[in-house]
């Protein structure tokens, strides 16, 4: 699971936190340029941050994934939309997804800083097992060992359109994690946009 360095703002029920930090390493206006560029958006398009996150309204729901090359947390999300739509739809409305951001109602923007990571060594008390020369018997012993890993920033997004062009961070964290993505990368973004979704209104079956 991924590891948040930027949690939950008080105020919000969203994680919303545009802010200077050694974690982002960028300014706001820095941070929302590169979000720009990454989703494509025309000059003529505006990309603000809300201070009231609210569900979209429409049904069903236009939704653009941008994951860039990360096509391990991209395939993770079309199987986390395709369960929703056989599990949640009924009650919190279906999800549709669209190819572009200008078509979409929300987006779910994640991408890796590579350029950022940083590798480190974690040592610790460990066990292995050895043969007893005496008795041929397996016993397990302590040892000393280290673990070498490298950590990437990741900076995720929703994003929703409520009129065309005009564009409102409604939900941001960075974290920390490893460079091998898996099976769960991606998944706290999810969480926050299941969790958004199933505020809306009951829809009409």
């Amino acid at each position: 699971m991924e590891r948040q360095l930027v949690l939950r703002a008080a105020a919000a029920s969203l994680f919303l936190c545009l802010v200077n930090s050694p974690a982002t390493g960028q300014t706001p206006a820095e941070e929302i340029a590169r979000l720009r560029q990454i989703l494509v958006l025309p000059d003529s398009a505006t990309l603000t941050v809300s201070a009231t996150p609210a569900p979209p309204t429409t049904s069903p729901v236009k939704l653009f994934i941008a994951t860039g090359l990360d096509l391990r947390v991209q395939q993770n999300f079309l199987k986390w939309v395709d369960e929703w739509n056989r599990k949640d739809a009924k009650k919190h409305g279906s999800l549709v997804l669209v190819n572009d951001a200008a078509s979409a109602d929300v987006i779910l923007a994640r991408f890796v800083d590579r350029e950022k990571a940083r590798t480190g060594t974690e040592t610790g008390l460990r066990t292995g097992v050895v043969v007893d020369p005496m008795t041929g018997a397996m016993q397990a012993v302590p040892y000393a060992g280290a673990v070498s890993y490298t950590l990437v920033p990741v900076f995720a997004y929703i994003v929703t359109q409520a009129s065309p062009n005009r564009f409102a961070i409604i939900g941001r964290y960075v974290v920390a994690r490893p460079a091998e993505e898996d099976k769960n990368s991606g998944k706290v973004l999810w969480d926050e946009f299941k969790d958004l979704m199933k505020k809306r209104p009951d829809q009409p079956r």
